[in-house]
């Protein structure tokens, strides 16, 4: 199947330039003892631009995120987590239009933290999607509105800048069936750069 066989691919890179990352060591040094209480919890959010390959276009817009971390139980666990996000790309559509993309969702993801300023992750979301506003030449004029469910695999870098402060970029690569579209997938991907704040208080030192 197409999706399976992008999804394998897109997954694998995403992990292997991960991996890369995580075992070289002139991008950081390992952490050392660190403290950590309060609650297991990150939020953040900032700017995404994605190619929506509809319109051939790219939109922009604001995205929040918020990730659960098991950072207690066995040592294999830990780096796990749960992440729910939201996003709405609704700047530069084309002239005339308000058209525009909303997903919602979250997944599992896992975390490297075993570096001091530098924390690689992967993450796999099910999101649910909906378009407003859609004017599609040749489409019914009713056609206004549609929603799917997303698969979204990705994954991104978290760079400390203070105290509990990170600043991160992040990628996805997203899977929308569309029925009217001979029951293919359309691949909207882009980037997020964005900020966190970190509430388990994990200090690097």
């Amino acid at each position: 199947m197409r999706l399976a066989r992008e999804f394998r691919t897109h997954l694998k890179l995403v992990l292997a330039a991960l991996l890369v990352a995580a075992a070289s060591p002139a991008l950081s040094q390992a952490v050392p003892a660190a403290q950590e209480g309060g609650l297991p919890l990150v939020v953040g959010g900032g700017v995404s631009s994605y190619y929506t390959e509809i319109y051939s276009q790219r939109l922009v817009g604001p995205t929040v995120w918020a990730d659960w971390k098991l950072g207690h139980g066995p040592a294999f666990l830990h780096g796990f987590g749960v992440e729910a996000e939201g996003r709405d790309l609704a700047w530069g559509q084309p002239a005339g239009s308000s058209w525009s993309f909303l997903t919602v969702g979250g997944g599992p993801m896992y975390t490297w933290r075993h570096y001091r300023n530098f924390h690689p992750y992967a993450k796999l979301l099910v999101d649910y999607g909906a378009q407003k506003n859609i004017q599609i030449d040749g489409f019914p004029s009713w056609y206004k509105s549609d929603k799917w469910m997303i698969y979204a695999p990705g994954g991104g870098v978290e760079a400390h800048a203070w105290r509990n402060v990170w600043v991160r970029a992040d990628y996805e690569y997203q899977f929308w069936k569309v029925e009217w579209f001979d029951n293919n997938f359309l691949n909207p991907q882009g980037a997020t750069l964005g900020v966190s704040y970190d509430f388990s208080r994990i200090r690097p030192h």
